[in-house]
């Protein structure tokens, strides 16, 4: 008997591990980089593999919805390493007590104020001064603001301050330290802001 050999294709491979490193998302720009051109992505695209989302950022489906990951992962590789998850969908990645539910599920990121970005799908957009070093962290591969700029920030999107509390309350439970968040709610703060003010 001889031995039929499996063609593997090595490209559309490469592209599935890279998506799976990134909730199942990945750019046209990485694509080519695997040798996955722009004829093999349409041809995935019609055959229901592929969607492309927000032009030049793509998601591996199936034919099924897009997940509230790969929609947050679209919107941040969208913003080429310019934007990080802030505000509520910060709450969620940190696992803030009383923003893990379904209606917190508004994908919400910061990006620089020296880019103009329109994430083309619902999603709100803060426009912040660049990052500083110290506010950023991945968290479940997801580049997203700390902990303690999260809750300095929260104020400005809930209509309840008791949100904000119970946020920090949950935070504190889990080692918080008041005086790095302190700190960063006073650098950040500016007259009028109502998150920080908060």
């Amino acid at each position: 008997a001889h031995t039929v050999p499996v063609m593997v294709d090595t490209a559309r491979r490469a592209v599935a591990e890279l998506a799976a490193s990134q909730h199942r998302a990945f750019t046209r720009t990485q694509a080519a980089e695997l040798k996955f051109d722009h004829r093999r992505i349409a041809t995935a695209i019609a055959d229901g593999w592929l969607v492309e989302p927000r032009k030049g950022v793509l998601a591996i489906t199936d034919g099924a919805p897009l997940t509230w990951e790969q929609r947050l992962s679209v919107l941040l590789l969208a913003t080429r390493g310019r934007g990080a998850a802030s505000h509520r969908t910060a709450a969620r990645l940190h696992e803030l007590d009383g923003f893990d539910a379904p209606i917190n599920a508004t994908l919400e990121i910061s990006v620089c104020n020296d880019i103009r970005f329109r994430p083309a799908m619902t999603a709100v957009v803060h426009h912040v001064t660049p990052f500083e070093s110290c506010d950023l962290r991945t968290v479940n591969g997801f580049p997203c603001v700390s902990r303690e700029r999260t809750l300095g920030e929260l104020g400005s999107v809930v209509a309840d301050d008791r949100w904000v509390q119970r946020a920090l309350t949950s935070a504190r439970r889990s080692g918080l330290d008041l005086a790095v968040t302190r700190a960063t709610t006073e650098r950040l703060h500016r007259p009028g802001q109502s998150g920080t003010g908060t």
